[in-house]
Protein backbone atom coordinates (compact mmCIF):
# COMPACT_ATOMS: atom_id res chain seq x y z
CA UNK A 1 0.00 0.00 0.00
CA UNK A 2 1.14 3.20 -0.84
CA UNK A 3 0.57 6.25 0.96
CA UNK A 4 0.53 10.29 0.06
CA UNK A 5 0.63 13.14 2.64
CA UNK A 6 -0.22 16.84 1.75
CA UNK A 7 0.07 19.28 4.65
CA UNK A 8 -2.73 21.91 5.15
CA UNK A 9 -2.23 25.44 6.68
CA UNK A 10 -5.66 26.85 8.76
CA UNK A 11 -5.97 30.16 8.06
CA UNK A 12 -7.07 32.75 11.15
CA UNK A 13 -9.78 34.96 11.07
CA UNK A 14 -9.85 38.40 12.61
CA UNK A 15 -10.86 36.45 16.12
CA UNK A 16 -8.65 34.56 18.02
CA UNK A 17 -11.20 31.92 18.53
CA UNK A 18 -12.24 30.71 15.37
CA UNK A 19 -9.89 29.88 11.70
CA UNK A 20 -10.92 28.06 8.78
CA UNK A 21 -9.18 25.16 6.67
CA UNK A 22 -8.79 26.23 3.26
CA UNK A 23 -8.39 24.22 0.12
CA UNK A 24 -9.02 20.80 1.04
CA UNK A 25 -11.90 19.72 -1.13
CA UNK A 26 -9.63 20.67 -4.10
CA UNK A 27 -6.55 18.26 -2.65
CA UNK A 28 -8.96 15.39 -1.80
CA UNK A 29 -10.49 15.58 -4.87
CA UNK A 30 -7.21 15.82 -7.32
CA UNK A 31 -6.26 12.66 -5.31
CA UNK A 32 -8.76 11.02 -5.54
CA UNK A 33 -8.86 11.58 -8.83
CA UNK A 34 -5.50 9.76 -9.57
CA UNK A 35 -6.60 6.54 -7.51
CA UNK A 36 -6.07 7.32 -4.13
CA UNK A 37 -8.70 7.66 -1.19
CA UNK A 38 -8.70 9.67 1.78
CA UNK A 39 -7.39 8.01 4.44
CA UNK A 40 -7.40 10.59 7.36
CA UNK A 41 -5.86 13.50 8.83
CA UNK A 42 -2.66 14.03 11.58
CA UNK A 43 -1.94 17.26 13.08
CA UNK A 44 1.63 18.91 12.44
CA UNK A 45 1.91 22.06 13.95
CA UNK A 46 -0.03 23.25 17.39
CA UNK A 47 -0.43 27.04 18.57
CA UNK A 48 0.06 27.69 22.44
CA UNK A 49 -3.56 27.13 22.86
CA UNK A 50 -3.69 24.16 21.26
CA UNK A 51 -5.19 24.92 18.58
CA UNK A 52 -4.29 23.18 15.46
CA UNK A 53 -2.41 25.35 13.15
CA UNK A 54 -1.36 22.88 10.54
CA UNK A 55 -2.45 19.15 9.54
CA UNK A 56 -1.40 16.85 6.94
CA UNK A 57 -3.82 14.53 4.46
CA UNK A 58 -3.34 11.15 4.57
CA UNK A 59 -4.30 9.20 1.44
CA UNK A 60 -3.61 5.75 0.65
CA UNK A 61 -3.26 3.85 -2.96
CA UNK A 62 -4.04 -0.04 -3.02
Amino acid sequence: MEYRFEQVSVEPFTTPKSSELNGHRDIITRYAAQGFEYAGWIPVQQGPSGKILKLDLVFAQK
